[in-house]
C-alpha cells in the first residue's frame, strides 16, 4: 500500500489530503466550541494514517482554518489540542497567532509580557511589535491591576477582567469609589437593624445581598462576596456584631449572621478606649460577649486582660 501510495500522481495525493482535511473540520465542528480536542481523540475519530493526518493538519493550520494548542494533561505532559480557527485570525503570521493563543489561554486573569516571552521563546522587541499589531486589530487589550498600576496584563478583547484585577464594584477607572462604599455601608446597616428590630432575627449575607440588589439604589452589580466585605467593615466599625449560625462549620463564611452591635462606642472615642469600654460594659451588664468579637487569646474576657487594659490607660494618662 505504501509503494502504491508513492506511485500515485500528485493531484490524487492532494485530493486525498483535502478529503482528510474536510473530515477534520467536520469532526471539530461537532465538538463544543469552548473546548479543544486532544490529538489522540482526533486520530481515533478519523482512523487515518498518522503521516497523512499530519499533512492535512499542517495544511489547515497554514490556512488558519484550525488552531493548535499545547495543553498540559493530568500528568503534567504537554499534548497537542485542536479547535476550529476564526476568520479574524486569518491574516495573522505564525508568530502573531502563537502570541494570540498564549494570551487566549490566560482567560480573565491576563498575562504579563514576561510570561509571553517565556512561553513563546520570542525576543522582547518582536513581542512588543506583535502586541501592538494585535491591539490595533482589536483582538487583545491591556488591563492594569487596580492594586498595582504598574502591572499591565494582556487578555482577549471580549474577555471581562477578573474582579481581582479590576477591584470589583468598589473601583471605577482604577480609583476607589468612596461614595459607593459609604452608600453600601449605609444600606446594609439600615437593613440589618430594621430586620433585627422587626423580627429579632439576624441577617445573613444572602439576606442583605438580596435587599441591596432589590432596592436598585446602587446601580453597580454587587456580588455576595462584596456584600460580605461591607458587613465585615461594619463589624470592625463596631456597628454590627457577627455570629456563627448553629451547626455552621468554623470555615464556613456562609454560616455567618449579623445583628446590631450590643455595645456602640460614642463617636470620637479614642481607639485605645473602645475595647476597654466594651469590656467594662459587658462586666457591669452581665452580658456574654459574642464569640466573634472576643479579644482574649482564647476568645474569653479575663480579669487579667481587663487589668492590663486599665494599666495601659493609666500609663497613657501619666
Amino acid at each position: 500500500r505504501r509503494a502504491a501510495s508513492r506511485d500515485r500522481p500528485l493531484w490524487a495525493k492532494m485530493r486525498s489530503m483535502k478529503a482528510i482535511a474536510g473530515r477534520i473540520l467536520e469532526v471539530l465542528k461537532s465538538y463544543p466550541t469552548s473546548k479543544t480536542m486532544p490529538s489522540r481523540v482526533l486520530e481515533r475519530k478519523l482512523g487515518e494514517d498518522k503521516a497523512a493526518l499530519a499533512k492535512a493538519l499542517n495544511h489547515l493550520l497554514q490556512e488558519h482554518k484550525i488552531q493548535c494548542y499545547h495543553v498540559k494533561d493530568e500528568d503534567g505532559h504537554k499534548t497537542l489540542h485542536y479547535k476550529l480557527g476564526e476568520l479574524k485570525l486569518k491574516h495573522l503570521s505564525s508568530e502573531e497567532l502563537l502570541v494570540y493563543q498564549i494570551i487566549e489561554q490566560s482567560n480573565d486573569r491576563g498575562i504579563w509580557t514576561r510570561d509571553i516571552k517565556l512561553r513563546s521563546n520570542l525576543q522582547q522587541p518582536a513581542i512588543a511589535k506583535i502586541l501592538k499589531t494585535l491591539e490595533s486589530r482589536a483582538l487583545i487589550k491591556s488591563v492594569k491591576w487596580v492594586t498595582n498600576k504598574n502591572r499591565k496584563v494582556y487578555m482577549l478583547m471580549e474577555v471581562e477582567p477578573s474582579r481581582e484585577i479590576t477591584g470589583g464594584a468598589w473601583y471605577t477607572d482604577n480609583e476607589m469609589d468612596e461614595e459607593l462604599v459609604h452608600a453600601a455601608k449605609k444600606i446594609c446597616l439600615k437593613f440589618v437593624e430594621k430586620t433585627f428590630k422587626a423580627t429579632g432575627r439576624r441577617a445573613t449575607v444572602g439576606d442583605v445581598g438580596a435587599h441591596v440588589r432589590g432596592t436598585q439604589i446602587i446601580k453597580t452589580e454587587m456580588k455576595d462576596d462584596e456584600i460580605r466585605a461591607v458587613l465585615k467593615v461594619l463589624v470592625y466599625d463596631g456597628k454590627l456584631d457577627e455570629y456563627r449560625a448553629a451547626g455552621a462549620e468554623d470555615e464556613d463564611e456562609d454560616g455567618l449572621e449579623y445583628a446590631p452591635a450590643l455595645c456602640k462606642p460614642p463617636k470620637g472615642l479614642p481607639e485605645h478606649l473602645v475595647e476597654m469600654l466594651e469590656v467594662g460594659w459587658l462586666v457591669r451588664s452581665g452580658e456574654k460577649r459574642p464569640e466573634s468579637t472576643k479579644r482574649g487569646e482564647d476568645g474569653s474576657v479575663t480579669p487579667s486582660r481587663l487589668k492590663r487594659l486599665f494599666s495601659e490607660e493609666e500609663e497613657r494618662a501619666e
